[in-house]
């Protein structure tokens, strides 16, 4: 793939404010813009821009979305450890089924170090069913390295459902192999969120474990990580989100903190 997708990225930023214009004139999208903040795996100092998306709701079922990310993005656990920069380009397709079923789907570009250029493809589907959600997902990720062409792959599942009036929990199992020595991974996860009656706020944490089989020395063994969230609403459309996480793995532990905010306009 020869796309630029930093020119790529700067038309549909434009083309999703020329959408959010006319939403408000005609009463009919729904615009969105979320901005997360923090610093990377292996400099607690290095704060900056980690992600952005801005999407626009063609109608009531269709999202389109554009989306940049600075190494927040988890599809790549041996990239998220490393902690340098990678900086990866979005563009995603959203339709809902009338709520009995989402599907996306997702293309990217991602910059590597060393010159090298990561096509991202990932397609993603939620099935909804009185109230529980199941989440089935698959990533292809080809590289082109100057040194040996690989791909990254990563397959997900979970499942999310009431624990209470209050409470949802989702167990989830992510399995993937990255990288050009051919990193195997499989990870275990739980995740809690609670809402309030009032529903002015939210607070999640979760917490995974998994194995690395890995042909560098050292770097095969378990991980472990856990990460709790808390986000605010405010303004009646908008919202505010802390979130910090921890991973240990064997050749690396971190902690990263971010800060996020979530803009909406809604339908007239």
């Amino acid at each position: 793939m020869q796309v630029k997708w930093k020119r790529f990225a700067v038309a549909l930023a434009a083309f999703w404010m020329m959408g959010a214009a006319s939403a408000g004139a005609d009463g009919a999208p729904q615009a969105e813009l979320h901005i997360w903040a923090g610093n990377e795996a292996d400099d607690s100092g290095s704060f900056g821009l980690r992600s952005v998306e801005a999407a626009w709701w063609a109608t009531e079922h269709d999202r389109i979305g554009m989306r940049y990310d600075n190494s927040l993005s988890l599809d790549n656990p041996t990239l998220a450890r490393a902690g340098v920069d990678a900086e990866a380009y979005f563009l995603s397709y959203m339709h809902d089924f009338d709520g009995r079923f989402l599907l996306t789907g997702e293309i990217g570009q991602r910059d590597l170090p060393g010159d090298a250029e990561q096509d991202i493809y990932k397609v993603e589907g939620v099935i909804f069913n009185e109230g529980n959600a199941i989440k089935l997902g698959a990533q292809v990720s080809p590289t082109e390295d100057p040194i040996d062409d690989y791909a990254d792959t990563v397959v997900w599942g979970a499942y999310n459902f009431a624990a209470g009036e209050n409470w949802r929990l989702e167990p989830a199992l992510y399995v993937s192999q990255s990288g050009a020595a051919e990193d195997n991974e499989w990870r275990a996860a739980i995740y809690a969120e609670y809402t309030p009656p009032s529903e002015a706020w939210q607070v999640g944490v979760g917490a995974g474990y998994g194995d690395i089989d890995s042909d560098i020395p050292g770097a095969s063994g378990n991980v472990f990580n856990a990460h709790a969230r808390v986000s605010f609403n405010v303004f009646e459309h908008h919202s505010v989100h802390f979130q910090v996480r921890y991973e240990d793995a064997p050749l690396t532990n971190y902690t990263t903190a971010l800060v996020g905010v979530s803009f909406r306009l809604p339908r007239s």
